[in-house]
């Protein structure tokens, strides 16, 4: 049986969706197998977020010079896949064989996580394209949701079920609350990550090992949790169609 594949997304940069990757891999880690896969092959960061010095990468592996098994790490037990860092890694990687990677994963984890790039573009159609679901996070504000809807229906035009999204950054006192922002783009808020001191883009060690009864840290373990109780919603894994899918459509 083959992993459900769940693609993280968001229109804009910067609104945390690698820093939720990271931790919602690591919480869903706890009841299942988990892989979490860098698909950004232009501005990765998911290695950093989590602290990572990898010798072997995604690029490598797309490259050819390496396997799909060299590149699969543990990190605080969660298994990821990193991409590199190195313009020369990306320039020389090959975007289409993503598929092939993504096909091998499948055959070793439950679950597998797609840290997409933000915004459209080719690697993140592959991603989203590749993917039974898929989960968008935005934050309160009116670019960010903006560019969430935008994700939203290239999500659905590609027919990747839009699971809901999660709201990054939250203060009480800001004005666009959550109730208006799921009216916006017309998906169920999966749940809330509060604006929390313990949580930062430049910190190399994830919030929800550093403080795992923070504010945030509860929420996701709370999103983590919601995602492991709707497997029982969830029909037998279309992973294999779905790439089956992505490969018979035309890339540009």
């Amino acid at each position: 049986m083959y992993a459900r594949t769940i693609s993280i997304i968001s229109g804009k940069g910067g609104v945390g969706k690698t820093v939720i990757t990271a931790n919602l891999g690591i919480a869903l880690s706890k009841y299942r197998r988990v892989i979490v896969l860098d698909a950004d092959l232009a501005m990765a960061n998911l290695s950093i977020v989590l602290g990572m010095k990898p010798k072997v990468t995604l690029h490598d592996v797309l490259m050819g010079s390496a396997t799909v098994e060299d590149s699969i790490y543990d990190a605080y037990g969660v298994k990821v896949v990193p991409t590199g860092i190195s313009l020369d890694g990306f320039e020389k990687s090959k975007p289409e064989d993503m598929f092939k990677v993504i096909r091998e994963i499948l055959e070793n984890c439950d679950i597998l996580l797609l840290d997409a790039p933000a915004g459209a573009e080719r690697t993140t159609i592959i991603a989203t394209m590749t993917s039974e679901d898929c989960i968008i996070v935005t934050n309160p504000d009116v670019s960010a949701i903006t560019d969430a809807t935008k994700s939203r229906i290239i999500a659905e035009r590609l027919k990747t079920n839009v699971r809901g999204f999660i709201l990054n950054r939250y203060k009480k006192e800001i004005k666009i609350k959550p109730d208006k922002i799921e009216d916006v783009l017309r998906v169920p808020l999966l749940g809330i990550i509060p604006e929390d001191p313990t949580v930062s883009i430049h910190q190399t060690e994830p919030f929800i090992v550093k403080d795992p009864y923070s504010p945030a840290s509860k929420a996701i373990y709370n999103i983590a949790k919601q995602i492991i109780h709707e497997e029982k919603n969830w029909e037998h894994s279309n992973s294999l169609k779905r790439i089956q899918f992505a490969l018979s459509r035309r890339l540009s």
